[in-house]
């Protein structure tokens, strides 16, 4: 009689240990390959930026200066006093409302889109040959990889991870406290005084909803970063700033056509634009330091924000970098003594700064 062969078989605790084991290289494994794919997002995102560094300075060189902030209006008013009464607005003013990408538009491989919309023509609600509005135009390079994908927008708008340094506040400036990027300014490289590598065109504005850990609030309407308060950066269109600041520039129309009453921020589509989340220009400013307002820069990359700087190259500066805390828009004598607001100032920036400073 034959003997039966014995089967060999797992016993359950030969299997549990099996499957614990799998489980704690999976855990070990699993941090590194995010961290991996976090690497090349930050690659990702540092190569945009320098492509936009090229397009910046490719325009520099057709018109010896970069683009403004935005083209606010096709006919621009006279320059109107602060708080001036409605009936001192700028007469046959034409909204137009086009972001600084626009302008370069053609120097990152974007010339038919360029050619496609009409600046004689009010960019809002536009319609572009191909379909889709001005505001609604998306384009993946704008935009930070880390960045969350926002599919549904108000006015469906599109939005980048971008904005162009405005200095330290959004007020209409050409003093000390003025950015490449000051409201209302055309500036060409000779006027950069604190030096091209030394000085911020373009940082990171993410509305992912990151704040530095235990940031303290600081009032006013600060911090709407998450869910559906959160502030994003519209990509092509500009809404307009505070109102006393365009009134400045002799702006006193919406994207849409509207006009600011001259008292209130508050009233729809004067602030903001119309509804939530907020659609704010890509632009921002020094006076907060970054990931803490929405005022200012921000990114959704562990420990930082990159920023594009004037001489091209793309520097990673620390949440932690020496900054205002507390900051404060419109003050008459902007506070000098720090390297992120030194960063972001052309002729001003009184800090001493060394590689190792961000």
């Amino acid at each position: 009689m034959s003997q039966r062969k014995r089967l060999r078989g797992f016993t359950l605790i030969e299997l549990l240990v099996v499957i614990a084991i799998i489980a704690i290289l999976i855990a070990l494994l699993l941090p590194a390959v995010q961290q991996a794919r976090e690497a090349a997002r930050r690659t990702q995102c540092r190569n945009q930026l320098k492509q936009l560094g090229l397009a910046l300075h490719n325009y520099h060189d057709n018109f010896n200066r970069f683009p403004a902030d935005s083209t606010w209006s096709y006919i621009r008013g006279p320059w109107v006093a602060a708080g001036a009464a409605p009936g001192a607005q700028p007469t046959g003013e034409q909204a137009r409302h086009l972001s600084w990408i626009y302008s370069i538009l053609p120097y990152v491989d974007q010339a038919p889109l360029f050619n496609q919309i009409n600046p004689s023509l009010q960019a809002w609600n536009q319609a572009l040959p191909g379909g889709g509005t001005v505001q609604s135009v998306r384009l993946p390079n704008f935009v930070c990889p880390s960045d969350d994908d926002y599919q549904n927008l108000p006015q469906g708008m599109g939005y980048t991870s971008y904005g162009a340094s405005g200095g330290y506040d959004w007020w209409s400036r050409e003093d000390q406290h003025a950015g490449v990027f000051s409201l209302g300014q055309y500036v060409g490289i000779n006027k950069i005084k604190d030096g091209t590598s030394q000085t911020v065109l373009i940082g990171e504005v993410s509305a992912s909803g990151a704040e530095l850990a235990g940031a303290p609030p600081t009032g006013g309407s600060g911090r709407l970063r998450r869910g559906n308060s959160r502030v994003f950066r519209s990509l092509l269109i500009a809404a307009q700033q505070h109102p006393r600041t365009m009134q400045n520039i002799g702006v006193w129309t919406a994207p849409d056509g509207t006009t600011h009453n001259g008292s209130t921020f508050t009233a729809s589509g004067q602030f903001w634009w119309k509804p939530s989340p907020y659609a704010w220009g890509p632009f921002y400013f020094s006076f907060r330091p970054p990931m803490t307002e929405w005022e200012g820069a921000a990114s959704a990359h562990v420990g930082g924000v990159h920023l594009l700087m004037a001489d091209g190259a793309v520097k990673f500066a620390s949440n932690n970098i020496h900054a205002i805390q507390n900051g404060s828009a419109g003050s008459a004598v902007a506070p000098q003594g720090t390297v992120w607001n030194s960063l972001h100032t052309m002729n001003g920036g009184n800090f001493e700064l060394t590689p190792g400073d961000f």
